[in-house]
């Protein structure tokens, strides 16, 4: 992958390994069939993708023929080889492995056990394109039956188990989108399961397990893994450069996260200038509502105003005082919650005393009054400006697609979520999915919004969001496993 000049890549192939192929061009190549989520259903003949791995490789390029699973096992590998070897191009092979195995065995399902089942039968739910059918069903039940690329023919499949003398209760399995974090499975039994899988909306790409190993599922776990958030889809809004740590606890969890930034921060013309006129003296405190307002303050004031790292700093939340005192401010009290009584609580007696805020602009005026009723002096300096975003149409799909949680760390970026996306869309979004927000100021914007049902983190941090979505999909009947 890292040598080659061209990758051409199934459909079902993780995005992430094509990252291996640095210098190489990608050429798509994927097969999905109806009942692919929406979006991806994709038609290229396997005439086209021969005449395309010849035209490569007649370039002089080394070219990889980057297969879903092991080319052999349904994959049509003998026809590519086949037009590799008539048209003269030096191949080589080598093995994957198969979904029909490593599906089953992610979801906990072995599918063969000395006491349930010695035999293990492999069968394709799309048969040749004439209508030929090259599947013998007279398939012993005492054993295994797994089916690739069954879903829209799950129906038919299932008539003919049945009128083959299947058992009405044999257990079955669909491990849809299996070994990827967006991973579900859903059991039934052999009668009930043509019904189950529509009103559960089983889509490609899945693999049908048939057969007495399936109760291996309930008993083992839906994954192959048991970390906290394995199988969890979550989407993270706030911006990119602000959300690395709050992504890589919750990968590490085992959620799969997708990155929607609904805003970014954008500095303001004129700021070290208007730094420059602020005098140390005349301030008791400066109030750091977040690690942004740290950052920014620093850049504003280097080489301007280093005067004002002598003023004592009051912080909000662990990681604005982590920000501030990597950069040399002087952070003597920390605000453990961001709300107005958490800082109130920090601060103490303000009376007669000096504030400055160096904040966002049109920031929230509950706090800065409150402090003003008291008998304080403040005096606020906008920094920066958030800036809404508009999702990608791929993050918009991925996000319409489903997703378990959706998380929010300002309330700028929950008015942006509302404004990026339709009433419509947000009642289909939290179908299935939670909200989860930051703290109180974030969780009545996103009430004013209209959403009612928000996970809200206990201690406002990105470690506390952790725990809370923890303790959330702890709880039994979580939306990714569904045991009928």
């Amino acid at each position: 992958m890292r040598q080659c000049q061209a990758v051409v890549p199934d459909g079902l192939v993780n995005p992430a390994v094509l990252k291996l192929a640095r210098r190489a061009r990608v050429f798509q190549a994927g097969k999905r069939g109806p009942g692919a989520p929406s979006g991806a259903h994709r038609r290229l003949s396997q005439a086209r993708i021969n005449s395309l791995l010849i035209r490569l490789a007649r370039r002089g390029w080394s070219v990889v023929r980057l297969k879903g699973g092991d080319p052999f096992v349904f994959g049509r590998g003998r026809e590519e080889l086949e037009a590799l070897k008539k048209a003269g191009i030096p191949y080589e092979v080598v093995p994957g492995v198969s979904s029909a195995i490593a599906a089953p065995a992610y979801a906990g399902i072995p599918i063969t056990d000395r006491r349930l089942a010695s035999q293990v039968t492999w069968i394709t739910g799309h048969q040749r394109s004439d209508g030929a059918s090259r599947v013998d069903w007279d398939i012993s039940s005492r054993g295994t039956l797994v089916v690739l690329m069954g879903v829209s023919q799950w129906p038919g499949i299932c008539r003919r188990l049945l009128k083959k003398g299947w058992a009405r209760k044999k257990p079955v399995a669909a491990i849809e989108s299996a070994t990827t974090p967006a991973q579900r499975v859903v059991l039934s039994t052999l009668a009930d399961s043509v019904e189950v899988f529509r009103s559960r909306r089983v889509v490609a790409p899945a693999v049908i397990v048939v057969g007495e190993v399936v109760r291996f599922a309930a008993q083992l776990g839906w994954r192959g893994n048991t970390t906290p958030l394995d199988g969890i889809k979550i989407v993270v809004t706030r911006p990119v450069s602000q959300a690395k740590h709050f992504v890589r606890m919750l990968r590490e969890a085992g959620a799969h996260v997708l990155l929607c930034p609904l805003i970014r921060i954008e500095p303001l013309s004129h700021l070290r200038q208007q730094v420059k006129e602020l005098r140390p003296g005349d301030w008791d405190q400066i109030l750091l509502f977040s690690a942004n307002a740290a950052r920014l303050m620093d850049q504003a004031c280097r080489g301007v105003n280093e005067g004002l790292r002598t003023v004592s700093v009051c912080a909000i939340g662990p990681r604005t005082a982590r920000e501030a005192r990597s950069r040399g401010w002087k952070v003597a009290k920390v605000a453990a919650t961001h709300d107005s009584q958490g800082v109130l609580a920090a601060l103490g007696r303000v009376q007669n005393k000096k504030f400055l805020i160096p904040r966002v602009q049109d920031g929230p005026q509950e706090f800065v009054r409150e402090l003003v009723r008291r008998g304080a002096h403040v005096r606020e300096f906008a920094l920066y400006r958030t800036v809404a975003v508009s999702p990608s149409r791929h993050v918009r799909r991925e996000i319409l697609g489903g997703a378990d949680a959706v998380t929010f760390a300002s309330a700028s970026a929950a008015r942006s979520f509302f404004e990026a996306f339709r009433p419509s869309e947000i009642k289909r979004i939290f179908e299935r999915g939670v909200v989860v927000s930051i703290g109180s100021q974030t969780t009545r914007a996103l009430r004013r919004g209209g959403l009612r049902e928000i996970v809200e983190s206990p201690v406002s941090t990105g470690e506390g969001m952790l725990e809370a979505i923890k303790e959330r999909f702890s709880r039994p009947g979580w939306p990714g496993w569904n045991e009928e």
